[in-house]
């Protein structure tokens, strides 16, 4: 109720805001509210404080004291604020905060650590990052601040972090700033298990990176862009490109019978040292081309890119660009669309026969104007099921109704979502957490999810059978472990507390816990919408 209040007082304090918020933090000492005052004053993060200097100096001893606090909440949230409105002297404070008994203000220190650059903070930091009975929250942000302090004391910490799904994408970020190739089979192996774009799209700049280092001998560069081209086709997302132009038609028309001239095992035909590499980002791997336009005003630009497929198939592609579209596949033209229009992410899509091996993808842009050409690839392997295919091509064709959605996803009797997924603040935390899950998936990949479970398990929620010597048989993903209990949560979300003691077997599966046939459930008008609600979960920042 206090919390409450606090929230309608704060809403209409006028300009006189944060001198009333101090008056109000200063009798709250330890009081548990004083968390949320102190989350208020980080929220003026527009300079207002900062301008006015004697308002500065309360606020940040003010701060500082906070830190001292008895409560956990408020100690926390004061790292929060020092960090978030740039408070340098609070420097000292925020190293010790890192040693603090609890893991949320350990957080909140190394969060403020990374932004305020306190160097003094590293040996805590360290410390946080390889200890692997630290909250992976907490890990999380120690590594990030490891990084941004560009201590390269990270890397051994951050490989050990690879393991655990809440730490790989931070972990990924620092290797690709310090990690070196001999990292490259613990980075494959994680972009192998996870196919967020952000995981994969991080591994293939990092490979390529190391690909590129002359310093390396000539077999281990081929060993990374052969990796590179296998993670490619074994994910469907193209994300290294290699991009010629501008160029004039007939110079266009060259190149591309430069780049198909030879077979796939003798590639590349062009000397890639004329190209420039160029890589897909965000959740559709959208490829911008920018630069040199005016050289070249009519001209057209060229990006291919190689992907590996284990056998000969038919496979469907989704693009989409903002300029009129050519695409060969191995020197085949497969597609073509002459007039230009905006960007709408899987618009254009099209069937083709894959080789058994290295494949070659060439698109041909042009250039438009007031834009950059941009586009974006994938490649996905069709379901044999006919309903499926029908569930998928309305989800890509049609833009569903959000509020909808959104009510469906809620509703756990139809949509079952929550009972093992958390979206925000509500739902459980048994499989993969879905906020902002619409700026780490591409929608065809959240589609494919849904309607396939068990085609991409992101590590760390392999499924686990376990048999009991009572004869039950139970399924389920692991929730916490002990010395002495194992805790599963089966495909409908309920948890199940055993006794090690009881148990004859336990087996790890490649299976995902979430069970088959959920969009039988769904009309197909739901199935869109659902997916349309999904798809508009964006991280934001602060989140």
């Amino acid at each position: 109720l206090r919390r409450t209040a606090l929230t309608m007082w704060c809403e209409d304090l006028g300009e006189r805001r944060d001198l009333r918020l101090l008056t109000l933090a200063t009798p709250l000492g330890n009081d548990e509210l004083l968390a949320d005052v102190l989350r208020e004053l980080g929220r003026r993060a527009d300079g207002t404080l900062l301008g006015k200097n004697e308002v500065s100096q309360t606020v940040s001893l003010l701060l500082q004291e906070s830190t001292r606090s008895k409560s956990a909440a408020a100690r926390a949230a004061a790292f929060e604020t020092i960090g978030l409105l740039g408070i340098a002297e609070g420097g000292i404070t925020v190293a010790d905060g890192v040693f603090d008994n609890d893991p949320d203000v350990r957080r909140a220190a190394a969060v403020a650590a990374g932004q305020l650059q306190v160097r003094v903070a590293i040996t805590g930091l360290i410390r946080i990052a390889r200890n692997d009975h630290e909250v992976p929250e907490t890990r999380r942000a120690s590594l990030d601040a490891l990084r941004l302090l560009h201590e390269p004391r990270v890397v051994p910490p951050a490989v050990a972090a690879l393991a655990d799904a809440t730490t790989q994408l931070s972990a990924l970020r620092c290797l690709g700033e310090f990690g070196w190739p001999e990292h490259s089979a613990a980075v494959i192996e994680v972009a192998t298990r996870n196919s967020s774009v952000e995981i994969v799209a991080l591994t293939v700049r990092m490979l390529s990176k190391w690909a590129g280092d002359e310093q390396i001998d000539a077999a281990r560069r081929a060993e990374l862009k052969r990796a590179v081209i296998e993670l490619q086709g074994a994910s469907g997302l193209l994300l290294g490109w290699n991009v010629i132009g501008p160029l004039s038609s007939d110079e266009a028309a060259r190149v591309v019978a430069e780049v198909d001239r030879t077979p796939a095992s003798d590639r590349p035909a062009i000397d890639v040292r004329a190209t420039v590499a160029a890589f897909g980002e965000g959740p559709e791997a959208r490829v911008r081309i920018a630069g040199q336009v005016e050289k070249l005003p009519h001209g057209v630009w060229l990006a291919f890119a190689d992907f590996d497929s284990p056998e000969l198939a038919a496979a469907q592609f989704l693009m989409s660009s903002n300029t009129p579209l050519r695409v060969w596949l191995n020197g085949k033209s497969v597609f073509e669309r002459a007039e230009t229009r905006r960007f709408q992410p899987d618009a254009d899509r099209f069937e083709a026969e894959l080789a058994k091996g290295t494949n070659r993808l060439l698109v041909q842009l042009s250039n438009v104007p007031d834009a950059a050409p941009e586009f974006h690839a994938r490649i996905r392997r069709k379901s044999s099921k006919a309903e499926h295919e029908r569930l998928v091509e309305a989800a890509l064709s049609r833009t569903g109704n959000l509020e909808r959605g959104r009510k469906l996803f809620f509703t756990v009797e139809k949509s079952q979502c929550l009972k093992c997924h958390r979206l925000n603040d509500q739902g459980e935390k048994i499989g993969p957490e879905l906020t902002g899950i619409g700026s780490r998936f591409s929608r065809i990949h959240i589609i494919e999810s849904l309607l396939d479970p068990s085609r991409t398990i992101a590590a760390g929620f392999q499924s686990q059978t376990v048999a009991m010597n009572d004869g039950r048989v139970l399924s389920g993903l692991k929730v916490s472990e002990t010395v002495d209990t194992l805790v599963l949560a089966d495909n409908q979300g309920k948890k199940h507390s055993l006794r090690k003691a009881d148990i004859e077997e336990s087996q790890a599966h490649f299976g995902s816990v979430m069970p088959d046939g959920l969009e039988k459930t769904l009309t197909v008008d739901e199935f869109v919408d659902l997916i349309t609600f999904l798809t508009s979960e964006k991280q934001t920042v602060g989140r």
